[in-house]
């Protein structure tokens, strides 16, 4: 005679279920905070190449600080408001 085989108890299921899904839990909160941690340093990084471009490269004389924000636009549509009609 042989054996019929059992069905496993459908705790181990559920207890698998939620150990996956703290596994996973782990692993993306990891992956958040390692792409903020690169952000951070990559922000820092430019921001030091721009600082010595600016201060030793060039005396302090860089494009950036003819051309402040409010000067620079997109595209030459938004500075003369030709793009606005579309919007009416």
């Amino acid at each position: 005679m042989t054996k019929k085989p059992t069905k496993l108890d459908t705790r181990l299921d559920e207890h698998y279920d939620c150990v996956l899904g703290d596994i996973s839990n782990v692993i993306d909160e990891a992956r958040r905070s390692a792409a903020s941690a690169i952000n951070c340093i990559m922000t820092t990084a430019y921001w030091l190449t721009r600082q010595h471009i600016v201060e030793y490269k060039q005396g302090g004389k860089a494009f950036y600080l003819a051309y402040p924000p409010n000067r620079i636009y997109a595209t030459m549509s938004r500075k003369s408001g030709l793009g606005q009609s579309d919007k009416k």
